[in-house]
């Protein structure tokens, strides 16, 4: 009465690999639509939210005016030396003391691992109280490890 009739092997094995290939792109959708933002998107994030909050007195002489994410990885702050002019200044000594503290807070600030793991470079430029350039450091990412 009835018959039994075997199914074509065919249309198991193409089921399978389609139902593959929509797993793989589905995995790949969820993969851009959900990982993490490049990090020079981030970096743009970080001086936008810096900047919101200046300009910001970090001490009595210094003056935070704005930071500029750059696109090769680089964190860039501008302070002002508010009661300074260029000729009172030992370059020297800022630029050694500057960059021995950036270091420093790098290196031992859990919060700023960051820094380390995707390479960026962090630079900062004073300029006296009437705006002209004193001195500049850099800090690149090989100096953190």
């Amino acid at each position: 009465m009835y018959q039994l009739v075997p199914k074509k092997k065919k249309s198991i094995v193409l089921r399978i690999v389609i139902f593959l290939v929509a797993c793989a792109v589905i995995k790949e959708g969820l993969t851009i639509i959900f990982s993490p933002a490049p990090v020079s998107q981030q970096l743009d994030k970080v001086a936008s939210n810096i900047n919101k909050r200046c300009p910001l007195v970090v001490d009595s002489m210094i003056t935070l005016t704005n930071c500029v994410a750059t696109s090769d990885y680089r964190l860039h702050y501008n302070y002002q030396l508010t009661t300074l002019y260029k000729e009172d200044v030992d370059t020297v000594s800022m630029i050694f003391s500057a960059r021995e503290n950036m270091i420093n807070i790098l290196k031992t600030d859990p919060n700023l691992a960051v820094f380390k793991k995707h390479d960026i470079s962090v630079s900062a430029s004073y300029y006296d109280k009437t705006g002209v350039y004193v001195c500049g450091v850099a800090v690149l990412p090989q100096e953190l490890k």
